[in-house]
C-alpha cells in the first residue's frame, strides 16, 4: 500500500469524495447569481418614496408637461399666424 493511501484525509479526497469539477457550475452562471444577490442587497437599501410622494410627484410631472405644451404650442400659435399674415399671403 501506498504512503497516500495510509493517510485516511487523503483517501477520501482522493477515492469517496466526488470530483471537485464534476458538479460545478459555470462560471457565467455564478457571475449572475452574484449579480442578482448584489441587486437584491442594493434594491434592500434604496429608500422608496412613500404613496403620498408618488401621487404628489406624478401631478407634478403631468403638470409641468401641459404647462410646456401649452407654452410650446402657443409659439407655434404665433409664429404660423406671423407667416401666414405676413410672409406667406
Amino acid at each position: 500500500m501506498r504512503d497516500v493511501d495510509r493517510n485516511p484525509k487523503l483517501v477520501y479526497y482522493r477515492y469517496i469524495r466526488k470530483p471537485q469539477g464534476l458538479f460545478k457550475k459555470p462560471k457565467i452562471m455564478n457571475k449572475v447569481l452574484q449579480f442578482f444577490q448584489e441587486a437584491k442587497v442594493e434594491l434592500s437599501n434604496v429608500n422608496w418614496p412613500t404613496k403620498k410622494q408618488i401621487i404628489s410627484y406624478t401631478i407634478l410631472v403631468v403638470a409641468v408637461s401641459v404647462a410646456v405644451a401649452l407654452f410650446l404650442g402657443g409659439w407655434d400659435w404665433i409664429f404660423s399666424y406671423i407667416l401666414k399674415t405676413y410672409i406667406i399671403k
